[in-house]
């Protein structure tokens, strides 16, 4: 995986999202945010306004210097979050998707 230094600050919320397991949709509803916003910026269309950083602090200030940032201070308690690969979370919504169905 790329250096979290070099990471975007759009591809770090993707990976946020992601480590907590989170549609688009959840996630803003968590935030109290537009999931069309956060696609757009997911997809580089559009930049994070520093308010989003403000709304991700009240749910999960440890990762919010890293999100903002790519840097980690464990000893301080700012962190990343571990993030599932993208193709598993899609491949278990699906499979949750299925079994809603029946």
């Amino acid at each position: 995986m790329e250096d979290e230094e070099k990471m975007l600050i759009n591809q770090r919320l993707k990976k946020l999202r992601l480590a907590y397991k989170l549609t688009r949709d959840e996630l803003a509803i968590k935030l109290g945010i537009k999931s069309g916003q956060i696609a757009a910026i997911e997809n580089e269309r559009q930049l994070m306004p520093a308010w989003y950083l403000e709304a991700i602090h009240r749910k999960w200030p440890e990762h919010v210097y890293w999100l903002a940032t790519g840097l980690q201070i464990p000893d301080q308690g700012h962190i990343e979050p571990k993030a599932e690969l993208e193709e598993d979370f899609v491949e278990r919504r699906l499979k949750e998707n299925k079994r809603d169905h029946y």
